[in-house]
Formats: C-alpha cells, structure tokens, sequence
C-alpha cells in the first residue's frame, strides 16, 4: 500500500468549475460523452451537490441557481451537508467562473476528475500513482496527469501486472 501519499488526486478548482457550469446547463448531466458520477468528486459537499444536480436533471430541470440548488442539499451518504456552505462555494464560483459556459473547458475538466477518479481507486487498490500526479515533497506538484488517456493509465497497470504473472506464475501446459 501506498501509506505515504505524496501525490494530489483532487482538484477543487476542476470540481468548482464544473459544478458551476452545470447550474446553467443540467442537461449536460444525461450526456453520455461526460459521464460523470458523483465518485468523480473528491469533496463529500461537491458529491453532494452533484447528486442532487443529477436529480434535478432526471425530473427535467435544466438550470438552477445556488440557493435553489441548496435548498435541495441536507444529507449524502448518511453524511450532514452545511448548506451555507455549499451556498457560498456555489456563489463564489459564480463570481469568479468568468468563462463558465465554455463548454471546451467543461469538458477538460470532467475528464481530468475521471482521471483523477481513476488514480484513487487504483491507490486505494495499493497501487501507487506518483508517477502521474508527481512529487509534492518540495512544495510544488508536478503534475503530468493530464499528458496521459484514461486507457493509457489503464493500460499502463495492466502491463504491471501481467510482467508480475509472467514472472511469478508458472504457466501450465
């Protein structure tokens, strides 16, 4: 296992991003091309939130403004939402999210947190993933994530394991 980790596999500014821009755009949810689930996010709020988005768009919403939206927020997984909070979050990106409706950077960013989504259930499987998301032992984060495909990374640990089964396992005839 992987028990000092040293790598970053979340980006809040990614998950803010894209949470903003699906206030205006729920139907984006049901795109089959983005595929997002609430797992994608690494913050429980922010799962949250993405929960009851999907929700809202499954009942044929497409737009929500932060305080409607947190009225629809109280509990996740079991787990107490500050809905003040989210409210807060969700304004502070509206203040600042000048290029949300860019749909190119919405889907950069859905991608990267796949990615990132990817590398923490391979860490929590004891796989280690520095090598994606790089070193922060010097205070910066080098971080190549984005140079690599979701395939890529997949593949990438396949061929891992199978060196370790063609080295290891004595193969039957």
């Amino acid at each position: 296992m992987n028990g000092n980790r040293k790598v970053k596999l979340t980006d809040i500014a990614a998950e803010n991003f894209v949470l903003y821009y699906l206030i205006d755009n729920l139907t984006e949810i049901q795109d089959d091309d983005n595929q997002l689930t609430p797992n994608d996010f690494s913050f429980e709020a922010n799962k949250a939130v993405f929960l009851t988005m999907s929700n809202l768009a499954f009942n044929g919403v497409e737009s929500v403004s932060p305080v409607e939206l947190a009225k629809e927020l109280t509990v996740f997984d079991g787990k107490n939402i500050n809905v003040e909070e989210v409210i807060k979050m969700l304004q502070i990106n509206a203040n600042n999210a000048i290029i949300s409706n860019d749909k190119n950077m919405f889907k950069l960013h859905c991608e990267r947190l796949k990615k990132l989504s990817l590398l923490r259930d391979l860490e929590k499987s004891g796989f280690d993933v520095k090598e994606f998301c790089g070193s922060t032992d010097f205070g910066e984060e080098t971080d190549i994530v984005n140079n690599f495909t979701r395939e890529e990374i997949v593949n990438k640990y396949k061929a891992k394991l199978n060196e370790i089964e063609d080295t290891n396992l004595i193969k039957q005839q």
